[in-house]
Parts: structure tokens; sequence; C-alpha cells
């Protein structure tokens, strides 16, 4: 189903935009399901790069950007926001420190292995901190290219 969704989102929103030269900005792409349902949920190598070839076909990403925080803080950010607004946390906020330990490892392995995607971005700072990095991110790898 996952697929299908995604599938869905790229054939009525991404490749048309692509294709009247809009940007696109989407959160959490194939990465998440390489992480999600290959590193963690134990599927298949190549199961998910079919799956990614039926939906997403030859559409990839120019940047890829990685807000990294420590597992422990991510939770305690979380923490706060369901306190502040009276929600309650999902079922992967839910899930234990070791697996959420491991979901950022998953990440970080894939940024590795795509140095030339993807962009590593220290959220463990203030928000304006962050939001220069993913500036220049943006500036040195679509911007200045597009020019």
């Amino acid at each position: 189903l996952f697929a299908a969704a995604r599938a869905d989102h790229v054939d009525r929103l991404i490749r048309p935009a692509l294709a009247a030269g809009e940007w696109v900005l989407c959160d959490r792409f194939f990465d998440s399901t390489r992480v999600y349902q290959g590193a963690i949920g134990g599927v298949d190598a190549g199961q998910l790069d079919a799956l990614e070839r039926v939906a997403v076909g030859r559409s990839r990403p120019d940047l890829t950007l990685m807000l990294d925080v420590p597992a422990e803080v991510g939770l305690s950010r979380v923490k706060a926001r369901l306190k502040e607004s009276g929600g309650v946390p999902d079922r992967f906020e839910s899930d234990e420190i070791d697996l959420q330990q491991r979901r950022r490892q998953a990440f970080l392995d894939i940024a590795a292995a795509n140095p030339g995607r993807c962009v590593i971005i220290d959220a463990n700072r203030d928000e304006a901190a962050v939001a220069e990095d993913i500036w220049r991110a943006v500036e040195s790898r679509l911007i200045k290219q597009a020019a």
C-alpha cells in the first residue's frame, strides 16, 4: 500500500510539477521505506528495489536533507510537543530507544552511501542555525548548479 500511495503521489503531483519547472519538496520519500520497511522491518532489498522502480521510476531527489538528532533528543522533543498539544505518541514514537537508534543509524548509513544526494544537518542546535545549514545546502547543491 505504501508503494501504491507513493506511485500515486509521484504521478499526480511530483512529475507534473517537475515538468512545469517547479521545485518539489517532499517529506519522507523512498529513504524512509528503505529504513522502516527494509533495515528495520526486514523486507528484502530486492523487493524494495522492485517496489521503488514501480512507485517512483526514474524520479529521484536532487537533494535529500537528513535532519539528525540523537534518538533521545528526538524523543524528548516529541514528548514536549505532545505535552503541549495534548496529543498521544504515534506507533513509531512509542517504540523503544534501541529501535529509534537503529532507525537513526540506518538513515545515516543511507546518507553515507549517497553523498552526492544526501546532506546531514545537525538538528541538535537552535532553529536559526539549522535553518542556515539547510539554506546553505540548498544554495550550494541546487541554486548554484541551476545557474
